[in-house]
């Protein structure tokens, strides 16, 4: 599940008309970020650099063809034209919902929507519902579920949900290569459940789904991909949540237990994945739920291992965002309210989310690869957290320094 990008459906309905009539954020704000922003254009000096975006799906016509990657041994033809066992990778590999591989690079229930520039602006008013902002989106969302018929609720939330799982890779990829033009960008999708009573789970999805891990990290360093963003998480929370909406277990201790498992298997299955390729930097979001990641042991935003960095989200002025996770395993943070970005088609909106965070520096590490390759993960760590400034409000919260961080790297 998307779970910091998407909260729980409740809170959703919950939330229309309390958070819409608070105080709302109307005072304009001092942008911290605009003096810190790099661009790299392309120059023999600096080296290409291969971004991967593991998240939802990336529509990767939308972007500067320059910026994407295509497999040159492959075509949309239906069949696996280079013989890896991928049929029509031509910009990554995807999986469906049950952990087979599939030939979709994006989510073919979404790709087929009629009504995809409504629910669009449905998505918008709802990250403006759930940041506190006043807006058309957020007013007119809120107007169209007064409005909807109760047992016709459910099933426009998911109308909503899927649109925004469909519509999140490609954000997330925009703000991945913003202004870097040595950056290229790879796509390995996984299918998002997008009901609100997903499909039952079941031992041999599980075992596919972690099975996958593997399989998608081993495409990234087949193909020299130097960074991965990870706008995503999973808790034993979510996993437990499946089994109780679908009644699994004779009784609650039951389905502790077999969430425990499940969600142990998955946990341990990632982190192993990402041990395996200590040559690639890992960037995954801290999560929206206002709180403390290691407490919740989400994954992978609580796993420490030397080549992964945990990103929290600040507004444009450096404060924390009310959504924003915190904890000892959060390394930095950046921006993630109300970023622009492409959604699938081309348009271009905003959001906000510590998956818009993320991103912002999986493109800063980016950078820094293009202008020093010679760099590992590590050493990409320690010149984003050493340049980093600490916030004005907290001083455990570091924000990082893009002009810096290139300069640093530069002389490195």
């Amino acid at each position: 599940m998307l779970e910091y990008y998407i909260p729980f459906k409740e809170a959703i309905q919950k939330g229309f008309e309390t958070v819409l009539t608070a105080n709302s954020k109307t005072a304009e704000k001092v942008n911290l970020w605009k003096d810190r922003e790099v661009s790299l254009s392309e120059n023999p000096k600096y080296a290409s650099v291969l971004i991967g975006i593991w998240d939802s799906g990336v529509d990767m016509p939308v972007l500067p063809e320059k910026k994407q990657w295509k497999n040159p041994l492959e075509k949309f033809d239906g069949k696996d034209t280079d013989g890896n066992g991928y049929v029509d990778d031509v910009y990554g590999i995807a999986f469906d919902i049950k952990g087979f591989k599939s030939s979709e690079y994006l989510e073919p229930e979404a790709h087929t929507m009629e009504d995809k520039s409504v629910f669009q602006s449905y998505m918008k008013g709802y990250m403006d519902l759930m940041a506190n902002i006043a807006s058309e989106e957020a007013s007119s969302l809120r107007k169209q579920m007064s409005e909807i018929n109760p047992k016709e609720v459910e099933s426009y939330l998911d109308k909503i949900t899927l649109y925004s799982n469909y519509s999140h890779g490609t954000h997330v990829a925009g703000i991945a290569e913003e202004g870097n033009d040595m950056a290229k960008i790879l796509s390995a999708r996984f299918t998002i459940n997008h009901k609100a009573i997903p499909d039952p789970p079941n031992e041999e999805t599980r075992q596919r789904r972690a099975e996958s891990y593997g399989e998608i990290i081993a495409y990234f360093k087949k193909h020299n991909v130097k960074v991965v963003n990870m706008s995503w998480g999973n808790s034993y929370e979510s996993v437990l949540r499946s089994y109780e909406v679908n009644g699994i277990g004779a009784d609650d201790a039951e389905r502790k237990t077999l969430a425990k498992l499940h969600f142990t298997k998955q946990y341990d299955a990632f982190k192993e994945a990402l041990i395996s390729a200590p040559e690639i930097l890992f960037v995954c979001a801290a999560g929206n739920a206002n709180d403390d990641v290691d407490f919740t042991a989400y994954y992978p935003s609580s796993i420490n291992v030397p080549n992964l960095i945990t990103v929290g989200a600040v507004d444009i002025e450096g404060k924390k965002t009310s959504f924003t996770a915190e904890g000892k395993s959060v390394d930095v943070y950046a921006n993630g309210f109300e970023v622009e970005s492409y959604v699938p088609g081309g348009d271009r909106m905003v959001s906000s989310g510590t998956s818009m965070a993320a991103p912002n520096v999986a493109n800063l590490a980016g950078k820094i690869l293009a202008v020093n390759p010679q760099l590992n993960p590590e050493a990409v760590i320690d010149i984003i957290v050493k340049t980093a400034t600490t916030s004005e409000e907290d001083e455990k919260v570091l924000l990082i320094h893009p002009v810096n961080a290139v300069d640093l790297a530069s002389t490195r």
